[in-house]
Formats: C-alpha cells, sequence, structure tokens
C-alpha cells in the first residue's frame, strides 16, 4: 500500500522547490521516497525522477502538433496522460511501497473543474491502491493583498471539492511573505482563514480593482466562511520545522502516520500522537521569523499603529482615534476601527433582527385577532340564523293553535258561553289574544 503526495498548486507557487525539499527532509529521517514529475512543461527537474512525463509527451510536442498555446498544450498533456493513465501505472510499480511526491503541473483548471487529474489518481487509487493526499500550495505574498488572497481562498476551496482527496493546504514562502509589503493583520489569523470579513476594510487601502470589486471580494469571504473548510500551514523550503509540521499533518491525513513505521519512530502513532504543541505555537514561531511584529503582545501599541497606518496613511484623525483606542485596550489581534464597525454593525443587525420580530408579532397577531373576529361573526350569524328558525317555528305553532281555536267555534256556536259570542271571546283568550273572527249569525237566529 504506497502513501504520497499530489503537490498542486497556481503557477510560481514553489511546487518543484518544495518537492526537492521534502525529498531532503525525508531522506534526512530515513524514509524511502520517490519523485515523480508530472508536469510535461517542466524539463529540468533539480530531483532525480523516479518517472518522468516527458518520456510520455511534453508540451514542445503537443503544441507543435496541434498548434496550441502553453495553456492549452498543459491541459492536452494531461488529457493525454488520463487517457493512457496503464503506462503511468506501469512506471510505478516498480517502486513498490516507497513513499511518492508527485509534482504537477500550475494549471489551476486542472485541479478546480477539469477532470484529467481526478481520473489519474482514481486510477492509481484502484490499480496499485494509492493513499495519496493533495497539498495545496498558494504563495504567502498573496497575504498581502486582499483580493489576491481572497483569490487564492476561492481556488483552494474549488480543488478541495473537485478532487476529493484528502487536502493539506499550505502557505509557501513564508519567508518572502512580507516581500511586497507589510500585512495588514497577523500571520495567524491568514492561516486560520477565521471571519473573513475583517478583511473588507482593507479593501478600501487596496489598488482601484480590489475597490471597485469590494462587493465582490465581500460575497466571496462569505463563500468561503460558509463552507469553513479551509485552514493553511505556513511553509519555507529551507526551514526543517515548518516542513515538519506539514508533513505530520500530510501523514495524518493519508493515514501514513497510522499504517507505516519509519526507522527511527518510537511507535507506531509517534508521528500521530507525539506532542508538537499547538497549531498557534507554530504559527507564531513562524512569524516571529519571517514577519515584522509577532504574536506574543509584547509591543501592541507598535502593533496598533501598524494597523491604523495600513487602513488610514500616515497620521489622520481616524488613525489617531483607532491608535489610542488600541493603545488603551491593549489589542493586537486587529484593528480597533475595524473592530467598532463590525460592533456598530453587529448592533445595526440585532436592531433590524428585532425590529423584524416585533413587525412579525405584530402581523401575527393582527392575523390572529381578524381570524377570531371572523369566527365570532360566523357564529353570531349563526346565532342569529337559530333565533330566527326559532321565532318562526313559534310563530307557526301560535298559527296552528289559532285556526284551531276558529275551526272549534264555528263547529260549536251553542255551547257554553253568552251566545257564542263566549266561545268566540274564550277562544281568544285560550290563544292567548290572537284574533279569531266568529260569524254572529248563530247568536241573532237564538234571540228569535
Amino acid at each position: 500500500m504506497p502513501f504520497g503526495q499530489l503537490v498542486i498548486g497556481p503557477p510560481g507557487s514553489g511546487k518543484t522547490t518544495y518537492c526537492e525539499a521534502m525529498r531532503r527532509h525525508l531522506a534526512a529521517r530515513g524514509r524511502d521516497v520517490a519523485v515523480v514529475n508530472l508536469d510535461p512543461a517542466n524539463d529540468s527537474p533539480p530531483y532525480e525522477c523516479a518517472v518522468d512525463i516527458a518520456r510520455l509527451i511534453t508540451v514542445d510536442d503537443a503544441a507543435a502538433e496541434y498548434a496550441l498555446g502553453p495553456n492549452g498544450g498543459l491541459v492536452y498533456c494531461f488529457e493525454y496522460l488520463a487517457a493512457n493513465v496503464d503506462w503511468l501505472v506501469e512506471q510505478l510499480r516498480p517502486l513498490g511501497s516507497k513513499y511518492v511526491l508527485f509534482d504537477c503541473p500550475g494549471q489551476i483548471e486542472l485541479y478546480t473543474h477539469h477532470e484529467a487529474v481526478r481520473a489519474v489518481t482514481d486510477a492509481l487509487a484502484r490499480e496499485l491502491d494509492f493513499r495519496l493526499v493533495a497539498l495545496h500550495l498558494l504563495d504567502a505574498h498573496h497575504c498581502a493583498e486582499v483580493s489576491k488572497y481572497v483569490s487564492g481562498l476561492v481556488v483552494s476551496l474549488s480543488a478541495m471539492l473537485q478532487l476529493e482527496l484528502p487536502h493539506v493546504n499550505v502557505l509557501s514562502k513564508v519567508d518572502l511573505v512580507e516581500a511586497a509589503g507589510p500585512l495588514a493583520l497577523p500571520l495567524s489569523y491568514y492561516a486560520d482563514c477565521a471571519d473573513l470579513s475583517r478583511l473588507l476594510p482593507f479593501c478600501e487601502a487596496s489598488p482601484a480593482f480590489s475597490k471597485k470589486h469590494a462587493a465582490l471580494t465581500s460575497r466571496l469571504c462569505e463563500l468561503v466562511d460558509d463552507f469553513a473548510l479551509l485552514h493553511f500551514i505556513p511553509c519555507c523550503a529551507t526551514d526543517d520545522e515548518t516542513l515538519a509540521a506539514v508533513l505530520r499533518d500530510a501523514d495524518k491525513s493519508c493515514g501514513y502516520a497510522f499504517g507505516a513505521l519509519e526507522r527511527n519512530n518510537a511507535g507506531l502513532f509517534a508521528t500521530a500522537a507525539g506532542v508538537v504543541g499547538s497549531d498557534y505555537d507554530r504559527v507564531a514561531a513562524v512569524a516571529d521569523r519571517y514577519t515584522g511584529l509577532g504574536l506574543d503582545g509584547s509591543d501592541a501599541d507598535a502593533l496598533a499603529r501598524h494597523y491604523r497606518d495600513r487602513l488610514y496613511g500616515e497620521g489622520g484623525e481616524e488613525g489617531e482615534e483607532a491608535e489610542e483606542e488600541a493603545g488603551d485596550e491593549g489589542w493586537v489581534d486587529g484593528d480597533a476601527h475595524a473592530a467598532s464597525e463590525r460592533a456598530a454593525s453587529d448592533g445595526a443587525a440585532r436592531d433590524d433582527r428585532r425590529r423584524a420580530d416585533g413587525e412579525r408579532a405584530t402581523a401575527d397577531g393582527r392575523a390572529r385577532a381578524g381570524a377570531e373576529a371572523t369566527q365570532r361573526v360566523a357564529e353570531g350569524g349563526a346565532v342569529l340564523r337559530a333565533g330566527q328558525g326559532t321565532a318562526a317555528s313559534a310563530r307557526g305553532t301560535r298559527h296552528a293553535q289559532d285556526s284551531a281555536a276558529c275551526t272549534a267555534a264555528r263547529a260549536h256556536p251553542d255551547d257554553e258561553g253568552d251566545g257564542g259570542l263566549g266561545g268566540g271571546r274564550d277562544a281568544r283568550t285560550a290563544s292567548d289574544g290572537a284574533s279569531c273572527f266568529v260569524p254572529l249569525g248563530g247568536s241573532r237566529r237564538r234571540a228569535a
């Protein structure tokens, strides 16, 4: 079961330099290592190639044959390798269980949305049971400019989702991190990729392109934050301590730490379970070596002044206020003005949420009140209709009684009473005063 690292990243991120430095580091640790060159444009690698794609195809061959440019030539070469992956499998088979470093080309579309690299890694896992970890290198000097840094994060995230391999992100060339200018925030912030909204105030101090596309940068920061997958390990090719930190995470990711032994291992889990200190301590040590301001907070005023100057330039009323606030609070992990803006934004957001909740509660109350009123009206109508029906029934009963009384009076005019009139009178009394017409003919006949 061979293990290895698939070293990927944008052009110029230091992939070949890293492969040579890691080869030496592994050899010093007693690990049997081999390097495979999969970059068809790299015709003079500094290491000895166990396998070289140039034996199969080169960019010059593809460009001459199909009139392709450098980018199209690289993509064609990797498509050709994917179509002839059996050649690569047979070249790798003699390496046995060696730890393999794959030096890949710097064409980022191969890792972000093209299928060729994924087809090759799938074939290696299927045919040789390779356990690979993707090592994505991002040049540390991109941290000096917000738009470049955020673009690098999006590329790293896209590669993670596309390749579907265990993934370790590396800030390469960390010894040159401030070559393009001082960092706006501590190095630990760029390594952790947490709360990217803190970068947005610095877009205003960036070149015109970054200021114009500040809204796009904000949305990309939200996208990266939503996935919450990125974390970077600072690395310098000439610093064995940083190389060891990268190797430690890579071995854990691909499983080497849990299933392989080295000659100088103390035990099976020495690499995985050894006491190595926290990530923060490691990044702090790197920051102390390679950045102008460390993370120990010993010079909070200088750090606050540095952030003020990055935001507002030299001097300025706003910069003085930010400096005073940062100096009073001893705040060393960000800009005071940016913090107050975030606090105001959070307060406004909370007020908006409360206002929206109140409006929803009012609307719900109105809806409930309307529903209850409608129900009461419906119930009142039902009661009214029931009452009307009862009254109509009572009137019908009384009319029926009156009709019966009148009929009886006409049928028995000489019964008790006063000459027939009494019968009619009694009938009216019996019917609670209801009107009933009784003819008087019987009384006249009786008088005669």
